[in-house]
């Protein structure tokens, strides 16, 4: 599997001795350091045109010194909204159309980056292993598509329809669909969206729970009724047939 852009699906990366300096932004990504510039994203996944999501970045500091204060007095006088922290001083932000120019130019401001929709699309899709063959080798995808609080559902649900995707599904804040996976950049470009991640089967994992069901907790791994010889299988004694009540495991 080759991710179909010009780079990633994480695009950048900051030693780990500096990850709690200031300006230093941590997603589902990568790091950036946007005191040195934009994040390195590519170019079919920037921002385009007129945007009401942005990520702040402030300098801890501005927190008890009263400036981060007036950073949120500002954003929400202009009818904008913190929506969610993200580390290091980070937060996904809407703005009312003109506030990110006067925000640059506050005390405690390090940085105002548009919400790229490379912030928005999963690095693990396309790249887990399905269980269904067909699915697997398809190019088209089951997407989950988690929105930014106060969207509408039924608005994002119909532009992702005439962007041609197949809508199964919709809830208040998530829609699911299934799309070319060509058409990926698309999504991630409407502004409603907050995340895209791709729809995987529940699997049945927990080899735990079958040593819990024979010791009464976990035991370190003991299996005492299995190395007993009582497996469920019949056990080769004649007359006695297997006796599998559930598959606890599939690796």
């Amino acid at each position: 599997y080759v991710w179909p852009y010009a780079s990633g699906p994480v695009y950048d990366t900051v030693p780990g001795a500096r990850w709690n300096e200031p300006g230093v932004l941590h997603t589902r990504v990568g790091s950036f350091d946007l005191k040195r510039g934009a994040p390195a994203v590519p170019e079919e996944l920037r921002a385009r045109g007129q945007t009401r999501y942005y990520v702040i970045q402030v300098d801890p500091s501005s927190f008890a010194d009263g400036s981060f204060d007036h950073v949120r007095a500002m954003i929400e006088d202009q009818g904008g909204a913190l929506l969610e922290a993200m580390s290091v001083g980070g937060y996904i932000t809407r703005l009312a159309p003109g506030t990110q120019g006067l925000l640059k130019s506050q005390q405690g401001v390090l940085a105002v980056e548009p919400y790229h929709p490379a912030f928005k699309l999963s690095p693990t899709i396309g790249r887990v292993p399905l269980p269904d063959p067909a699915r697997a080798v398809s190019e088209v995808y089951a997407l989950e598509a988690l929105l930014h609080s106060g969207e509408n559902a039924q608005v994002v649900a119909q532009s992702l329809a005439e962007l041609g995707a197949n809508v199964t599904k919709i809830d208040p804040d998530v829609v699911y669909f299934e799309i070319h996976r060509g058409k990926m950049a698309q999504v991630a470009q409407l502004d409603g969206v907050k995340a895209v991640f791709e729809s995987l089967p529940n699997l049945a994992l927990g080899e735990e729970t079958t040593i819990a069901v024979q010791t009464g907790r976990y035991g370190g791994g003991a299996t005492p009724y299995h190395d007993a010889g009582a497996r469920g299988d019949g056990g080769g004694i004649a007359g006695a047939s297997a006796q599998i009540l559930m598959v606890l495991d599939t690796g």
